[in-house]
């Protein structure tokens, strides 16, 4: 990260791991996860430049445009860029053994109330959390799920065992 500084990068004030780069025209950013970096701009040679210069400070590998990213698969077109989750969401049914179930239209009735009074708590909520944080994530390519994901997610303290 001192390298990115080191650059003329700015660290994000609202994210540790994404930084960016402003001159004239040309705009960088670049978000770092664990050893994944994807590095987005407005020119490709600024792009070039970027990890060239990156590769002067550690080993760098440059995968290209990018496909797939932190269980997000990327297809790009001349016009626009799709997000897919395809994998990462079999891998949760997967996980949950849920690979079986049944679609449905909406995951929950809109109105629907729960209370701490309905169930009884889970003996153990990390598998409850664990469950709800994977499904946030989901949330950005299958926006029909928020309400239902937020509403459990609303548990997170004392999760309930019941059934929307």
């Amino acid at each position: 990260m001192e390298s990115l500084i080191y650059f003329g990068f700015e660290a994000s004030p609202a994210d540790t791991s994404l930084f960016n780069f402003k001159h004239g025209s040309v705009i960088i950013i670049i978000l770092i996860y664990v050893d994944d970096i994807l590095i987005i701009g407005s020119s490709a040679a600024a792009c070039d430049q970027v990890i060239s210069q990156l590769s002067t400070s550690f080993p760098v590998k440059d995968l290209g445009h990018i496909h797939y990213f932190l269980g997000l698969r990327i297809k790009r077109n001349d016009t626009a860029m799709h997000l897919y989750q395809i994998k990462y969401i079999l891998d949760l049914l997967k996980r949950t053994n849920m690979l079986d179930s049944k679609p449905c239209s909406s995951p929950a009735i809109a109105d629907t109330k729960t209370s701490k009074h309905d169930s009884e708590p889970l003996a153990d909520a990390y598998d409850y959390r664990s469950l709800v944080g994977a499904l946030q994530y989901v949330t950005w390519t299958r926006p029909e799920i928020c309400y239902v994901v937020n509403h459990v997610s609303q548990h997170g303290a004392i999760p309930l065992m019941y059934t929307l």
